[in-house]
């Protein structure tokens, strides 16, 4: 009983550990997803850096899929506890083998339905809110460049 215990603890601790990634607020951890490590952006006249739809769907999809493949360990693990079968093993390999298809398609699914449902339109966020969630940095914009060569071009006259 001691090394059954221990096993499913040290299975879903390990589970837990993982998703500790994605816990949060979804558009926090997707603009983590959508700049990891150092990156470039570039931002707008309005100083805002605009996150395209579909990548933000494909790292909230990732971050969904994890929350739900964490949910899917944690049940697994707490219905075998009152679990038992009297079955032939093949038939229950064929089940288990059925139901995990089923399972993992229908994860993938409802992760690319939430994630299409969070982010229905690209996203603009503004060049500090970047700076203080990401190690993204961003660079001048068209009109800032121009200001520097007109600056540029004043002095060179004097």
């Amino acid at each position: 009983m001691i090394v059954y215990g221990l096993t499913i603890a040290l299975q879903l601790s390990g589970a837990l550990l993982l998703m500790c990634n994605y816990w949060g607020n979804v558009e926090k951890v997707a603009l983590k997803e959508y700049f990891p490590g150092r990156n470039i952006a570039e931002r707008n006249e309005k100083n805002e850096v605009c996150l395209e739809r579909d990548k933000l769907i494909k790292c909230a999809s990732k971050i969904y899929l994890t929350r739900i493949s964490f949910t899917y360990i944690l049940l697994g693990y707490l219905i075998n506890l009152f679990g038992t079968y009297n079955v032939e093993p093949c038939v229950m390999l064929f089940y288990i083998i059925g139901v995990t298809v089923g399972l993992c398609a229908l994860a993938f699914f409802v992760s690319c339905l939430l994630a299409k449902w969070k982010f229905k339109d690209d996203k603009y966020i503004d060049d500090d809110t970047l700076a203080e969630e990401t190690e993204a940095d961003t660079v001048a914009t068209v009109s800032e460049i121009d200001a520097l060569f007109e600056e540029k071009s004043r002095f060179n006259k004097h």
